[in-house]
């Protein structure tokens, strides 16, 4: 594994790469590599960093760290792994966004429903009342109609 640092802003197509800059010239997967840098290894690197306010990490603290490794197969393996990981979790995410928002549009739609409601019985207008109540069951009634045909397939 070669290392090597530099500590310039390099300008290149439009890229611009500063501060301190650490290129590892190594045969492993990268992805491994990096997962095994920002995950696995991540507290130990954190105690070799140095600095107050702006932590350094010097290519040559960098060098002490231990890596254990599989053959190129395992890491490209390990490695599709985690994308496939990472990619999973990311779909769940944009769910769970979904779902938050569903929730909460019910839960506005529920509350004007009720906000109407309670109006109708304030200004004593039976048929209003039962207008009221009815959109508020209704809307209830498709939550749960949606909710019950989803748990079926």
């Amino acid at each position: 594994m070669g290392f090597a640092c530099y500590s310039c802003i390099i300008v290149y197509d439009d890229v611009l790469l500063g501060g301190d800059l650490t290129v590892i010239r190594t045969k492993l997967n990268g992805a491994f590599l990096s997962n095994q840098l920002n995950g696995v290894r991540r507290k130990k690197i954190a105690t070799i960093a140095q600095g107050a306010s702006i932590v350094h990490l010097h290519a040559d603290e960098l060098k002490k760290i231990n890596i254990t490794y599989p053959t190129r197969e395992e890491q490209d393996k390990i490695a599709h792994f985690i994308d496939c990981l990472d990619e999973r979790i990311a779909t769940q995410n944009k769910i769970i966004k979904n779902k938050k928002s569903l929730i909460i549009s019910l839960i506005i739609e529920i509350l004007l429903s009720v906000l109407s409601l309670v109006e109708s019985f304030l200004s004593l207008n039976l048929f209003s009342m039962i207008n009221n109540l009815l959109k508020l069951l209704w809307t209830i009634f498709k939550e749960v109609k949606r909710i019950w045909s989803k748990k079926k397939t």
